[in-house]
């Protein structure tokens, strides 16, 4: 049995990877209305503090956990689980 990459395995890997990754790269900074290059440097700029993650919309308010949870079951209506 093989316990490592092969080179073609690894290259494989590492373009499917960085396809996933620039899709939602893509996909955040249209929601946030960002360029890609310029989302894609604050995020690997981090990690930040809330308020900092807040500056730079990579969020859009800083709450608990159980904030965040209400406002999903709101949005996804009474019939959701």
């Amino acid at each position: 049995t093989q316990n490592d990459f092969t080179g073609p395995h690894r290259e494989a890997l590492v373009a499917w990877l960085t396809s996933v990754y620039s899709n939602a790269v893509g996909a955040a900074a249209q929601d946030r209305k960002l360029q890609p290059q310029a989302l894609r440097a604050v995020i690997e700029g981090g990690p930040y503090t809330a308020e900092q993650a807040l500056a730079n919309k990579l969020i859009d308010k800083v709450g608990q956990v159980e904030e965040a949870e209400a406002y999903i079951k709101r949005r996804a209506g009474k019939d959701a689980k």
